[in-house]
């Protein structure tokens, strides 16, 4: 296993009416993050279904046997609705501007490459073919599917966030309800250790999207907040709590 995360310097002042609020700030935060992946999902999968329903230029006889495009709608308004679905959809998921605040190229180069993004705000030039319009769904669809995944991430890490508030919430009252005997400590202090030792296995076996680097999730989702660590935190800032009520423990760590 690598090495143990430092929480934070300021570890050691937990609110005194309720010690776990570093918790539930972040199960705020992922819930935040959970449904907001969910709209994007839901519009990237609306932007690639209003785009299979757009005709594609066919192929039709010139003259002498030469084919040419001619489409149901030319180049220029197909991409014209590309980029209109792609607004209605994508860039209009409440919470765009404050997360996102960039404009079309930029964004449909990140979601759907820029090749396609180039093609899209073209100004004519780029035919709007069956495979150009598969193209386009298919890469839609990709970005919604990774989000997908990204969910699961999402959900199990809440889950370990809802079950080690539930341990340490128990460590906590048992704290508050006043002095403990050095057996009670002792047995508190293994639980605290067993909580941060399952979330260290979390942080450090969990399969994450490639472009995240290690603990980068945790960053993301919490950087924001007292605790980028909040689990580790919380269980550090108990124990200190409990080796300070016994100084004997403490230095014999």
């Amino acid at each position: 296993m690598d090495a143990a995360i430092s929480p934070p310097d300021d570890r050691l002042s937990l609110p005194s009416d309720d010690p776990v609020a570093p918790v539930d700030r972040a199960l705020d935060r992922l819930e935040t993050e959970h449904s907001e992946l969910e709209a994007e999902c839901r519009a990237l999968e609306r932007f690639a279904d209003r785009i299979g329903d757009l005709a594609p230029a066919e192929a039709v006889d010139a003259g002498a046997g030469v084919p040419s495009l001619s489409a149901t709608i030319d180049s220029t308004d197909a991409m014209g609705r590309v980029r209109d679905c792609y607004r209605e959809t994508v860039m209009d998921v409440p919470h765009y501007e404050r997360a996102y605040g960039e404009p079309l190229a930029a964004n449909l180069a990140a979601e759907l490459g820029p090749e396609l993004a180039t093609a899209v705000c073209s100004e004519g030039g780029v035919p709007f073919t069956a495979g150009f319009r598969s193209a386009l769904v298919e890469a839609a669809e990709e970005a919604a599917a990774r989000r997908e995944t990204f969910l699961g991430t999402l959900e199990t890490e809440r889950e370990s966030l809802r079950h080690a508030r539930r341990a340490l919430a128990d460590v906590g009252a048992t704290i508050e309800s006043g002095p403990t005997e050095p057996a009670t400590r002792e047995e508190l202090i293994d639980r605290l250790d067993g909580v941060t030792e399952k979330r260290q296995r979390l942080l450090h076996g969990r399969t994450l999207p490639v472009h995240v680097e290690a603990h980068g999730l945790c960053t993301y989702l919490y950087a924001e907040l007292r605790f980028t660590y909040p689990v580790l935190g919380v269980a550090a800032a108990m124990r200190a709590t409990l080796e300070d009520a016994d100084p004997v423990a403490a230095t014999a760590d």
